[in-house]
């Protein structure tokens, strides 16, 4: 069975952000690891990754779902959240269709970005709870 080729991670986050954000470029300062795809701002990265530590790399698509809805201009969190888990099993499935498991992708980006120091606080915008 031929195994799928597999995507720079650039492009892996692109397919999750697609079809409406595709080229999508925010404001925030460009990652030189990950261009244009949504997901450069280097504190949400750290955040984010570190929550996908924690929870799992399922985390990691939803969270990168939930910025895209924010970007779509869904503003309140419940409901960038909602739009975040309806999408997420068809970006997953886009994920794979480039050759990339949510695991993988996470472990990459793990690769590249430093273990934090930063403590989630609630003006991070995120809720923990035990």
């Amino acid at each position: 069975m031929a195994k799928t080729k597999k995507a720079d991670p650039a492009s892996a986050i692109s397919a999750i952000l697609q079809p409406e954000l595709r080229g999508w470029t925010v404001h925030f300062i460009k990652c030189p690891f990950v261009k244009e795809c949504g997901f450069c701002c280097p504190d949400l990265r750290r955040i984010t990754i570190n929550l996908a530590r924690i929870y799992g790399p399922e985390h990691l698509v939803r969270k990168i779902l939930h910025e895209k809805a924010h970007a779509l201009g869904i503003k309140g969190e419940d409901e960038a959240e909602e739009y975040a888990r309806e999408h997420a099993p068809e970006a997953t499935q886009r994920l794979a269709n480039v050759g990339w498991e949510p695991a993988e992708l996470l472990q990459t980006l793990e690769s590249v970005v430093p273990e934090s120091s930063h403590v989630l606080k609630p003006e991070d915008g995120f809720m923990v709870t035990a």
